[in-house]
């Protein structure tokens, strides 16, 4: 879920949709990365990936999809209008560094299923990466074995309550798969080549599809449509191409599957058949020249989008969840990191609505639980599991300079 989400963090603090010919400048404002070595090449960008039961992995065409009765209310948030949510912080890490000298840390990565916080600190002084998990109830860490070979800092794939499942980040085509087995605490290490010609400036979007393959999807070089492949977990190996789903984000949950397209078409497939939840953008937010694919979250069976918009005078990005099952559509300005059954969290798109929100999906209510570091496209790791909340916010020191940020882990109420 929540891993990989560097693209759509770089969409959303800029003033329009990025040009691809861009990237490179966008490359260099993150280069301050924390990282074990300076030879990385890629940064972060917008490709959603995920994986599905064999049954649904065909995209229905229209003649197979239902039009689900949509009711014509749309309920509109302002974050102008946000109360400050007070959240019981269980659990935090901070990490103060000067980019140019010093490039340890101590972090979160995300929550696991069963309600555990993956630790990840790394000493540049000894050269030694570990891996943890620490329980928010007692803030006790239990450190794992060490990861095989030499991995950098992996992206976090999928962590459930069975398996964690990593991927290196550091080499280009072909990238090092860490499965930890939890109840044996084994590893197991295998590579996955990506195909040639995948866009070089930036790395996919990574998920575990309930089939159990590792989909990945990315843009080819100069190639706006996405294009999806998938590999065999833990094996790794030679991608196998997923046609059916080039150009449209796509997000499971069980047994459910939600594809979106950038002009608005939503369509939710279950084994029984499909269903249009929407068939067209915010009438707020004004299709850009390109036509970004939107982020995607799923909030249970029910999906959160943001779509980013053109004109200057209307948000970066608008959030979106479309009417389903009687219940109203719901629009807020902001981009989407991370869902769960009741509960959005949100970054604020614009400068005076900047900030860290949660949005109550039972009660349609928009709560600030706090600032965002200012260097936050570096500090992406967000996420909601379990009723628990995973952000970040920038620490005491107002040096622009220095890296100062604070990972919090709360309950939701």
């Amino acid at each position: 879920m929540s891993t990989d989400l560097r693209a759509a963090l770089r969409d959303a603090v800029a003033d329009a949709p990025p040009d691809p010919a861009d990237l490179r400048g966008v490359i260099d404002t993150g280069s301050r990365r924390l990282r074990r070595r300076s030879a990385l090449t890629v940064a972060a960008a917008a490709v959603a990936v995920a994986a599905v039961v064999v049954a649904l992995v065909v995209v229905p065409g229209p003649d197979r999809a239902e039009r689900e009765r949509l009711p014509a209310e749309i309920v509109r948030l302002d974050l102008d209008a946000a109360e400050p949510l007070d959240l019981d912080v269980l659990a935090s890490r901070r990490t103060v560094h000067d980019p140019e000298e010093d490039i340890s840390f101590d972090r979160f990565e995300g929550l696991t299923s069963d309600g555990l916080v993956l630790r990840s600190r790394y000493t540049y002084e000894d050269d030694g990466y570990e891996l943890g998990l620490v329980n928010p109830s007692t803030g006790r860490t239990d450190w794992l074995p060490a990861p095989p070979g030499d991995v950098g800092e992996p992206e976090v794939v999928a962590l459930t309550a069975d398996r964690l499942v990593l991927l290196d980040n550091r080499e280009f085509r072909s990238r090092a798969l860490l499965v930890l087995d939890r109840s044996t605490q084994t590893w197991s290490r295998s590579f996955v080549r990506l195909p040639p010609g995948i866009e070089a400036h930036v790395p996919p979007r990574l998920r575990l599809g309930p089939d159990g393959r590792l989909y990945v999807g990315s843009n080819r070089e100069r190639s706006i449509p996405m294009h999806w492949w998938s590999f065999a977990v833990p094996a790794g190996g030679d991608p196998r191409p997923e046609p059916a789903l080039d150009d449209v984000n796509v997000a499971w949950n069980q047994d459910v599957r939600v594809t979106a397209d950038p002009h608005g078409r939503v369509v939710r497939t279950v084994a029984g058949g499909s269903r249009i939840l929407s068939d067209h953008r915010p009438a707020s937010c004004p299709a850009p020249e390109q036509a970004f694919r939107p982020q995607l979250e799923l909030a249970g069976d029910r999906p959160v989008l943001t779509y980013w918009c053109a004109e200057n005078n209307v948000p970066g990005s608008v959030t979106v969840l479309p009417a389903q099952s009687g219940r109203p559509a719901v629009e807020v300005p902001g981009l989407v990191l991370a869902a769960d059954q009741d509960w959005a969290l949100l970054i604020g798109g614009s400068s005076g609505q900047s900030g860290t929100y949660v949005l109550d999906l039972v009660h349609l209510t928009v709560h600030r639980i706090g600032p965002t570091v200012h260097d936050w496209l570096n500090e992406p790791q967000v996420d909601l599991e379990a009723g628990l909340v995973l952000w970040n916010t920038p620490g005491p020191t107002d040096d622009r300079d220095t890296y100062d940020v604070v990972w919090k882990v709360a309950r939701l109420p």
